[in-house]
């Protein structure tokens, strides 16, 4: 084989130059692929951070407490339900609708809308109400009929959002005390 002809089969890679353009192709490559993948994960790591902040940073309205009192000269069951807001920020358009559930039988009410509508953090309204029908209410006192109070809560966030909170409660006539037998929140 002449000389000439060795030249002519001269393979790519067998160029300085032409491998190392080759080479550095590939790094860049390989590093645009990294570039992208960190760049995902780094926009899933702000989506998380952002909902957490709006978990976390959003008012949570609840029942505090609901405290019982009776009057046996007057034959009346009266109780009281602190509504609280256990979150950072103000609840907007707070609204609360109960319900009263004596013997598994709603009972019936006169709506009269409670409480602010705004609550502010570490804030509470109550709810007052009372039985004093001499029938229910020794059934009552005496625990052969289930007293319970069903508690709704709606309210929104400074966003605009909606939130949502149940609780139920049942009177415990031994221990003259409500206790919490239910709830949901969002």
């Amino acid at each position: 084989m002449n000389q000439a002809a060795q030249q002519a089969v001269t393979h790519w890679y067998s160029q300085p130059m032409t491998l190392f353009t080759f080479v550095i192709a590939l790094s860049a490559l390989i590093n645009l692929f990294v570039a992208w993948r960190m760049w995902m994960s780094n926009r899933d790591s702000v989506e998380l951070t952002r909902h957490i902040f709006e978990s976390t940073h959003r008012p949570f309205v609840g029942v505090g407490g609901i405290a019982a009192e009776i009057n046996i000269g007057l034959q009346r069951f009266s109780y009281l339900a602190e509504i609280r807001n256990f979150g950072s920020l103000p609840a907007n358009s707070l609204t609360m609708h109960y319900k009263v559930v004596i013997g598994g039988s709603d009972q019936p009410i006169s709506t009269i809308p409670h409480g602010p509508s705004v609550l502010f953090p570490d804030g509470s309204a109550h709810m007052k109400g009372f039985e004093g029908r001499p029938a229910l209410f020794s059934a009552i006192v005496e625990g052969t009929q289930a007293f319970e109070l069903v508690i709704d809560l709606d309210y929104k966030d400074t966003t605009g959002n909606p939130h949502h909170t149940h609780e139920k409660s049942r009177y415990r006539h031994d221990q003259r005390a409500f206790i919490k037998i239910e709830g949901t929140s969002d």
